[in-house]
Order: structure tokens, then C-alpha cells, then sequence
């Protein structure tokens, strides 16, 4: 008898189980974060102004809500650059909407945006599929590209006004 036979079978371990202490430290951490940032953004808002801190406070919920939930199915389908490389491609969606329409608020900029996002990934499907090549280096060839041409075009236009300061680190307040 070979000893493979008289080797035990191996014991399943049981799935974790869902206990009440894991949604209650939950909520606990909710309410903590809660009163922590309501406990900072009472020091920060001056006297009860809450009027000009509620879009600012709006906008950054929507974006991290929204971002949180697209950013866990890219990392886990491995597809993490494609987030980066959607939001330096639609630069030059962004310089040609506000060229047609002369305006920072015309709905002009938001079709832009979307027509070179839908265009990013077209031009990134292509490229790997043509050029056969992997997906991450069309992607890279791609976004860097459309993203030159989009400072190009805004150094062409002489009317912009571009706030450098705000384009790369970002200004929530102007949301």
C-alpha cells in the first residue's frame, strides 16, 4: 500500500463568516470620521458660513465616491492606467470645446471630454490590436500623445487662460 493512501484528507476550512462586530466597527469608524471632519471643517468655515463650503463639499463626495468605485474594478480587472490615461487624453477634448465656445461653463467642454475619452479607448484598442503590441504600451503611446496635443492646441489659442498652478495640482473650490 503506497503511502499516498494513508495520507489524511485534507480538512476544508470554513468561510469567514460575516460577525456583527465587523459592521459595528464600521459604523464606529464612520461616526469617528464623521465628527473628525465636522469637527475640522467647523475650525475652517468661518461662523457658521456653510453656504460657501457645501458645493466644494459636494463636489469632492461625488469624485471620491465615484473614483472609489471605477478605481476598485480597474485595479482588479488590471486595467489601472486606463483611468490615467482617460483623464491626460481628454486635454485636447477640453482646449477644443473651450475654443468653439469661448467659455470655461459651456456644456462644449463636457462633450469634448467625453468624445476624446470614448476616442482614448478606441485609439488604444487599435493600437494594441493593429500594432501588436500590449495593452499598457498602447495605452502609454496613446494618452502621451493626445495629451501634447492638447497642450499644443492651447498654446496655439491666444485667448486662454490657463492657471497652471490649478491644472496641475487641482482647485476644488472652482469645481
Amino acid at each position: 500500500m503506497s503511502t499516498a493512501a494513508l495520507a489524511r484528507p485534507a480538512r476544508s476550512v470554513p468561510a469567514a463568516r460575516l460577525t456583527l462586530t465587523q459592521p459595528l466597527a464600521l459604523a464606529g469608524y464612520l461616526a469617528i470620521c464623521g465628527l473628525l471632519g465636522w469637527f475640522a471643517l467647523s475650525r475652517i468655515v468661518a461662523a457658521g458660513d456653510w453656504s460657501s463650503a457645501l458645493r466644494p463639499i459636494a463636489a469632492g463626495v461625488v469624485c471620491n465616491a465615484s473614483c472609489g468605485i471605477l478605481g476598485c474594478y480597474l485595479v482588479l480587472r488590471r486595467m489601472s492606467l486606463l483611468g490615467d490615461a482617460i483623464s491626460h487624453a481628454v486635454l485636447p477634448g477640453l482646449a477644443v470645446g473651450y475654443m468653439v465656445s469661448g467659455s470655461l461653463t459651456s456644456p462644449w467642454i463636457f462633450v469634448g471630454a467625453l468624445v476624446l475619452g470614448i476616442a482614448t479607448s478606441v485609439l488604444a484598442q487599435s493600437v494594441s490590436s493593429l500594432g501588436r503590441v500590449s495593452e499598457d504600451a498602447s495605452l502609454g503611446v496613446v494618452f502621451t500623445s493626445l495629451f501634447a496635443l492638447g497642450v499644443i492646441l492651447i498654446g496655439l489659442f491666444p485667448g486662454a487662460d490657463l492657471d497652471m498652478d490649478c491644472v496641475l495640482n487641482g482647485d476644488i473650490a472652482v469645481a
